[in-house]
């Protein structure tokens, strides 16, 4: 069939038919073209839409159908793709589509570790700027009345130290075993530039030192430790001590002063055969009472504050040696009620500058509620009480040697310490424990790599309820079974 002259020299177009239009409509007007029959102007230019997939459909053989078909494409979606184009401008045109069949879709827990780019280190001053930049004005108004109280503790003479006095960090604050946000037993002392103490030293303490302070400078304050104290024998509080002692020795530190019950010394004397361990020993047992009593000590020399058995020479001097460097005047454990040889800590001192303030902080170690541990608190300004089971749990602590909440309360009321933080949970509470602590001005709630300075214990009971508010307690769906034997 000819076509007139009209029709050919006008433009011809490729248009991409709409995706709903089936293949039996595309086709038709090229069998009519070719019937020589005539059709709607409708069925002349079908629906267009944007499509990857083109066709061309016939020409008409009038130049009304080709201006109706030009009128019709005006109000189309479609791009026109003029065909006197290259094949380059054409493809640049084109949006290629790629199937999704060459792809596998795996659920998130089945993709492995994210491997990106986790960003740059975040050092603590820049996250404590970004906070101050965020805080409306009534969390800045909370600040200056937070600075106004503690102000006025120091005026009344009740926190009156420097920043550079001590600073506790604890590690762990779990009973028996790790919980999803606790670890075993263990606490760092900082002493700032005279060194650090370890009080208990549960499994992996020195990774937890890590994450608080960073590889490098968790390292260093491993190197400068000076003395390391160990409540009683249950694993959960000694198991990261050997590896502490490895790290040292392989470092080429010296030996490492540890204190505890008689029965550790046993077994790092076992260890020191197959590793390269240091240390020097002091036998918590030559301070009990329990295990010497009617012991008559009938030496040249008296026996030190605190000791009911003479320590070896070397062993004392080297002790002596220790509480000079960190400025303390006693360092000295004291009998507790739990297993067999468990201890608790008592540390007195002064800060480093001149006419500082004295200090003394107290740990309970693991204990039931006991005079010991009120004597030895007496009038504190800090003891750390373990509250390993809450007060409804009364029989179950009585059972495995430990503490209720309100027992560690109540012996921190009746020693008259100035702030009283407990630790050492029931994995039963994963985060916070079950009891009302807000009402009480004096106490707060250790989580693992809280840092407490002595300068901030006069604000540190305002924490408790807002760290229960982060902390707002979720159904775990599960019930721990403790072994509460810590």
């Amino acid at each position: 069939m000819s076509m007139p002259a009209a029709a050919a020299d006008a433009p011809t177009t490729v248009v991409a038919p709409d995706a709903t239009t089936s293949a039996q409509e595309t086709e038709r007007p090229a069998e009519g073209a070719a019937n020589g029959s005539s059709l709607p102007e409708a069925s002349k230019t079908p629906t267009t839409s944007a499509a990857t997939t083109t066709t061309q459909p016939s020409t008409t053989t009038n130049t009304n159908s080709a201006a109706a078909n030009t009128k019709s494409n005006t109000h189309s979606t479609a791009t026109t793709i003029p065909l006197h184009l290259s094949p380059e401008a054409v493809q640049a045109l084109l949006c290629p589509a790629t199937s999704l069949l060459r792809y596998h879709l795996m659920p998130q827990p089945k993709q492995g570790p994210d491997s990106g780019d986790a960003g740059g280190r975040v050092c603590s001053a820049q996250v404590a700027e970004a906070f101050r930049t965020d805080w409306s004005e009534e969390m800045a108004r909370l600040a200056q009345a937070l600075e106004a109280e503690a102000e006025g503790e120091r005026q009344a003479g009740k926190c009156r130290f420097s920043r550079d006095t001590l600073e506790v960090t604890f590690l762990g604050t779990a009973s028996s075993q790790p919980s999803k946000y606790r670890n075993v037993s263990g606490t760092y002392l900082d002493f700032f530039g005279r060194g650090g103490v370890m009080v208990d030293c549960g499994e992996d303490s020195v990774g937890q030192m890590e994450r608080r302070y960073g590889p490098k400078d968790a390292f260093q304050r491993v190197l400068l430790l000076q003395a390391v104290w160990i409540s009683h024998m249950h694993a959960d509080h000694h198991g990261g001590l050997v590896p502490l002692l490895q790290l040292r020795a392989r470092a080429g530190a010296g030996p490492l002063l540890v204190m505890g019950p008689l029965a550790l010394f046993e077994v790092l004397q076992s260890y020191s055969c197959v590793v390269p361990i240091a240390f020097i020993f002091v036998p918590a047992d030559c301070y009990s009472q329990k295990r010497n009593r009617g012991y008559s000590h009938a030496g040249p020399t008296p026996l030190q504050e605190g000791l009911t058995r003479p320590l070896p020479s070397s062993v004392a001097g080297a002790l002596q040696e220790v509480k000079q460097t960190l400025g303390l005047t006693t360092f000295r454990p004291f009998d507790v009620d739990h297993i067999h040889n468990s201890y608790g800590l008592l540390l007195e001192g002064r800060g480093p500058e001149e006419g500082a303030e004295p200090w003394k902080v107290v740990f309970s170690g693991d204990t039931r509620p006991c005079e010991s541990v009120v004597e030895a608190a007496r009038d504190a300004t800090l003891l750390v009480h373990e509250a390993t089971f809450e007060d409804e749990l009364e029989n179950e602590a009585y059972k495995k040697r430990h503490s209720t909440t309100g027992e560690a309360v109540g012996v921190a009321t009746k020693s008259g310490a100035y702030r009283t933080i407990l630790t050492h949970f029931s994995t039963r509470y994963p985060k916070l424990p079950e009891m009302d602590i807000v009402s009480n001005g004096s106490i707060a709630v250790a989580m693992d790599l809280m840092s407490v300075n002595l300068a901030d214990l006069a604000w540190l009971p305002r924490v408790v309820e807002p760290l229960g508010l982060l902390l707002k307690a979720e159904k775990e769906g599960f019930e721990a079974e403790d072994e509460e034997g810590a």
